[in-house]
């Protein structure tokens, strides 16, 4: 993966400002209109064949990311920790 992370430096177009991943998950933040989006997801999507990215933009200024409700406001990013129902807390 740090492959096509070294490859968003190659990118001509308005790239993320906020990049991290964690395992196969990416969360960034790219201020752009929905024509600078979908560029930046195709140009993802061509790196690598084998790798298909998808998007989820935020909705009312929320967007969960793994177990975390992200919700952004005029001056910050708070986090809220989700539990999902179908979690049975069973552990090896």
């Amino acid at each position: 993966m740090s492959d096509v992370e070294n490859q968003i430096q190659n990118y001509i177009g308005k790239k993320p400002e906020l990049f991290y991943r964690y395992a196969d998950d990416i969360f960034m933040i790219l201020h752009g209109n929905q024509k600078d989006i979908k560029s930046f997801a195709k140009f993802m999507n061509n790196i690598e064949p084998c790798i298909k990215f998808t998007i989820e933009i935020q909705n009312n200024n929320k967007l969960p990311f793994l177990d975390v409700m992200i919700e952004r406001t005029e001056r910050l990013i708070l986090l809220r920790m989700s539990i999902r129902s179908q979690q049975t807390h069973n552990y090896i």
